[in-house]
C-alpha cells in the first residue's frame, strides 16, 4: 500500500503541486540517482542528479502474473556516469522509481513514494552533436525473472557453482569406460 506523509498529503491538496520523479539505478560500482527536474535534489543524504526526460512510458499495473516493461529516455551531460554505466553489466540489477513531493524551495517533503521497482534490462546511448547524450533504459518488473529459462549444464563449472568442492564432474572422464564390480570382491570375501 502506498501512503503519503502528512506534509506530502497537504501539498497534494494545495493549488500548486510540485512533483519530481526520482530514479535509482543499482550498478555493481555503486548506486546512481537521478532527479527528473531542472536541478539537483537532495534527499536521504544523497544528491539526485538533475536529468531531463525525453520520454517515459506509463507504468502499467496488472492483476495477471506477468512481466511489465518500462522504457525511459533521459537526456543530460553526465559523461562520467555514462561511461561508468556502459562499462559494466546491467541486466538484472535493481531499479526503482519514486515520486517525490517538493516544497517551494525544491526540498523533498516526507519520504518519496515508490512508484515502480524492478530490474534493468538493456541500455543504449545516443550522442547528439551538441554534446548531450540520451540514455534509453529498458526496465522490467520482477516478474520477468520467472519468464527466463534456468539454463544449467552437466559440467564441472555449473556443479561448482551449486556445490563448491564437489569433484564428480572433475573425475567423470576417468570413469568413462571403467569397469566397476559392485559389491567388490574384497567386500564379499570379508562377509564370508
Amino acid at each position: 500500500m502506498r501512503t503519503l506523509g502528512s506534509n506530502a498529503l497537504a501539498a497534494s491538496q494545495s493549488e500548486h503541486v510540485t512533483l519530481c520523479l526520482l530514479i535509482e539505478l543499482a550498478f555493481d560500482s555503486g548506486v546512481q540517482r537521478y532527479a527528473l527536474s531542472g536541478y539537483d535534489v537532495s534527499y536521504g543524504g544523497n544528491t539526485w542528479l538533475a536529468a531531463r526526460v525525453s520520454s517515459i512510458e506509463a507504468t502499467r499495473e496488472s492483476t495477471a502474473p506477468e512481466a511489465t516493461a518500462l522504457r525511459i529516455s533521459i537526456t543530460g551531460t553526465f559523461s562520467s556516469y555514462l561511461s561508468q554505466a556502459m562499462s559494466e553489466p546491467i541486466r538484472g540489477r535493481s531499479a526503482r522509481l519514486y515520486v517525490a513531493f517538493l516544497n517551494d524551495a525544491g526540498q523533498v517533503l516526507d519520504d518519496p513514494v515508490e512508484e515502480w521497482s524492478g530490474m534493468m534490462d538493456t541500455m543504449s546511448i545516443v550522442d547528439s552533436p551538441n554534446g548531450t547524450s540520451t540514455i534509453v533504459l529498458s526496465l522490467e518488473s520482477e516478474a520477468a525473472r520467472y519468464n527466463r529459462p534456468r539454463v544449467t549444464r552437466h559440467n564441472d563449472a555449473d556443479q561448482q557453482r551449486r556445490w563448491p568442492g564437489d569433484l564428480y564432474y572433475d573425475r567423470l572422464p576417468s570413469m568413462i569406460e571403467a569397469t566397476f564390480v559392485f559389491p567388490s570382491r574384497e567386500w564379499q570375501a570379508r562377509r564370508r
